[in-house]
């Protein structure tokens, strides 16, 4: 039997909690080019290698999903755009 190459990826539960590591670069751009309270940012736990691994809900995932895109939108720095669209993509893969 042939597999239909059309199949959609599930939706992710309402309830799922996404775990996954940030850089201590990645965390700082969030902090400082991200237009909200750093405050707003759910706690991670820093590891020992500088990075912070994180686990958010999805609306944790696509609230920041929302922000990054508008942030990359009005980024006037290319530099600064590029580093916010690789978080962008990396969180985009966890929700599908």
């Amino acid at each position: 039997m042939k597999t239909p190459t059309n199949l959609k990826k599930p939706q992710p539960s309402p309830d799922a909690v996404f775990r996954f590591k940030l850089s201590r670069r990645q965390v700082e751009d969030i902090e400082t080019e991200i237009c909200f309270d750093p405050g707003l940012l759910p706690k991670g736990i820093e590891q020992d290698d500088g990075s912070v691994r994180y686990e958010w809900s999805l609306d944790e995932v696509e609230d920041m999903l929302e922000f990054l895109a508008a942030s990359c939108n009005h980024a006037e720095d290319a530099k600064k755009e590029a580093r916010l669209d690789t978080i962008y993509r990396k969180l985009e893969k966890l929700v599908g």
